[in-house]
């Protein structure tokens, strides 16, 4: 049901296969409203930081208080498992989940960009 949400946000195999390689305590979260599947995330720790990514919340599900669950459970997860930093990944332009993670009191740390060749590999 996971991988069926992500490959709807487009969270291709790519991204699964780094979740996959990860070493040391990793999760994934699948959250769920009315008895019906919601969103997905995943987390893992490296040392003492907890990264969440492939946050992917059904688009007729969003604005529904889900995406600060899965963030909520991510933070208690990440402490019953040693990490005393929680932080996300995402696009700046994604408007939504930007705003999500400024209501939760989260700045910005850094960014990255993709870079393609000109034919478009």
């Amino acid at each position: 049901i996971m991988q069926e949400i992500w490959t709807t946000g487009g969270i291709g195999e790519e991204r699964l296969a780094i979740m996959h390689r990860a070493k040391g305590p990793k999760t994934g979260f699948l959250c769920r409203h009315n008895e019906k599947p919601a969103g997905a995330a995943y987390a893992a720790i490296h040392e003492n930081v907890a990264m969440v990514h492939a946050v992917e919340i059904l688009a007729h599900q969003r604005r529904g208080g889900m995406g600060r669950w899965v963030m909520r459970a991510s933070a208690f997860w990440a402490a019953e498992h040693g990490a005393d930093t929680l932080s996300v990944m995402c696009t700046v332009q994604n408007i939504g989940a930007n705003a999500l993670y400024t209501s939760l009191g989260m700045q910005p740390v850094g960014q990255y960009h993709y870079r393609h060749l000109p034919n478009g590999a």
